[in-house]
């Protein structure tokens, strides 16, 4: 919040966080680094050491860090915060999610809920894109755990959790393609 306050920063920035689901604001925001808490001394010294030799215009080397973060498995994970405290789900481990307004909930494999007081669209920005889809304005599903898609009343995804996920007539077409690409054969 404190860096929507510059629109063109003229200083470096490292985001210390406990919330690995910052990492794509922090993208946006062109950090030189990303540190998930607890902080490891030895990564906090090697990112003040990069930000007082790396000069502020130097966005490829800050993006090139945030990639490394995402390859070595740190963003992995989601926090959700509610009112019984914090949860941190392996986004392997998501089934789907469905929307209620300004609420969200998240099905997991283990048949787990979890609900959040946070509208589902701040999450599909926030989730590969690559391995979650939008199949109706209050669905997002994870494509690794479609087990077949239906054709009755116009179409339904059958998770693996066993719920029948409607899908848009609109998101159709696209789903059906993403499907066939992500699992030729």
């Amino acid at each position: 919040d404190l860096l929507e306050k510059f629109p063109h920063p003229n200083f470096q920035a490292i985001f210390t966080t406990a919330h690995d689901e910052f990492a794509l604001k922090a993208f946006r925001y062109h950090a030189l680094d990303y540190l998930l808490k607890p902080i490891n001394p030895v990564e906090l010294a090697q990112a003040i050491d990069r930000v007082k030799v790396s000069p502020p215009e130097d966005y490829s080397a800050r993006i090139n860090n945030l990639l490394e973060s995402a390859k070595s498995g740190q963003l992995n994970k989601i926090t959700l915060t509610s009112q019984e405290g914090m949860a941190f789900l392996r986004l392997d481990q998501i089934v789907r999610l469905e929307s209620d307004g300004s609420y969200t909930t998240f099905y997991l494999l283990n048949q787990e809920r979890h609900v959040v007081s946070r509208p589902m669209k701040e999450f599909e920005e926030l989730l590969p894109e690559d391995e979650f889809f939008k199949l109706h304005q209050s669905h997002l599903v994870n494509l690794a755990f479609v087990k077949k898609i239906l054709r009755e009343e116009g179409g339904f995804a059958l998770m693996e959790d066993g719920c029948k996920v409607p899908i848009a007539r609109r998101r159709k077409e696209e789903f059906l393609e993403v499907m066939r690409q992500r699992f030729r054969g």
